[in-house]
């Protein structure tokens, strides 16, 4: 069954590269008074100015940022803008990054619990000199919380939430997704998580 419309909400999936395997983010966003062709716009290049300035300076230079896609959800078939950082654009830190299966939890909270209105973000990337053992450097680890909070702020200069989006309850598909706005960041430990399908060969 494909995915019902989201009301007054547009789908951001930020592209990488590591190591020759497309790695993906999805964020949702929402804007009160309607997606339009300034909403798409505006997230399209809050998004792309946030990744380039505040998340890739924290990056391996292993990790290339290629560009990002925002999708109109909220009416079937909704239209889409592209932002393509031509040449790719590699991180900051010029450390090796741990294999592209290797990644960093970030918690996405809202003013509700359960997992229908708590989202995740795993972070790949990762520079080789931030890890010991199976964690990850704090100071590292409170900075991309940092960032991941910033992107809260900038968003509601212009209007724009960061939301959650629900799409079942109790495993029953809602007649309309619900959507609930991030409130914050955090993380709930510095142990390093894994994702299979990021390994070569396997997926994006």
């Amino acid at each position: 069954m494909p995915n019902l419309p989201v009301p007054n909400t547009m789908q951001v999936d930020v592209l990488f590269r590591l190591y020759n395997q497309i790695v993906e983010n999805v964020y949702h966003v929402e804007a009160p008074d309607g997606v339009d062709a300034v909403a798409l716009d505006d997230c399209k290049n809050m998004m792309a100015g946030w990744v380039t300035g505040n998340l890739m300076p924290l990056m391996s230079s292993d990790l290339v940022f290629t560009g990002l896609v925002v999708t109109n959800l909220s009416i079937e078939g909704g239209s889409q803008v592209t932002f393509e950082q031509v040449g790719g654009l590699p991180g900051t830190i010029g450390s090796a990054a741990e294999p592209g299966n290797v990644s960093y939890c970030i918690s996405s909270r809202t003013d509700r619990i359960g997992r229908s209105y708590r989202g995740r973000k795993y972070i790949a990337g990762i520079p080789a000199n931030k890890r010991t053992g199976n964690t990850i450097d704090a100071t590292w680890a409170g900075q991309l919380v940092a960032e991941f909070n910033a992107l809260i702020d900038f968003l509601q200069t212009l209007n724009l939430f960061l939301v959650v989006v629900s799409r079942t309850l109790d495993n029953v598909e809602r007649l309309v997704p619900v959507t609930t706005r991030v409130l914050n960041h955090t993380t709930t430990d510095l142990f390093i998580d894994s994702q299979r399908r990021r390994l070569t060969g396997r997926g994006t």
